[in-house]
């Protein structure tokens, strides 16, 4: 609750959310939930358009995923590493 977000989203600070699979750690965590739903510099962000409700209250689905290069490896990656992916797609659509 309450993530500071870069300058340009249409709000200062959001709500994350995160689905964690059954079998974390060995499962990637993938893709991310912001409410409320966020504009980047005036316009909805690329693959934002879903939305899906978590304990009652409706997300806005970001459909980022993990790249050739930066596959998921349990043992190594966790929360922290998937928040970093998180920082940087939100500082991406803003150009931070």
């Amino acid at each position: 609750e309450n993530h500071p977000l870069p300058p340009g989203y249409n709000t200062p600070a959001c709500t994350i959310a995160i689905e964690i699979p059954e079998a974390y750690p060995t499962a990637q965590l993938d893709m991310f939930f912001c409410h409320p739903h966020l504009t980047a510099n005036g316009a909805v962000p690329p693959q934002t358009e879903h939305r899906q409700v978590i304990a009652g209250t409706q997300f806005q689905r970001w459909s980022r995923h993990r790249g050739a290069g930066s596959q998921w490896t349990p043992g190594v990656d966790n929360l922290e590493s998937h928040f970093a992916l998180i920082e940087n797609a939100l500082a991406k659509e803003v150009g931070a």
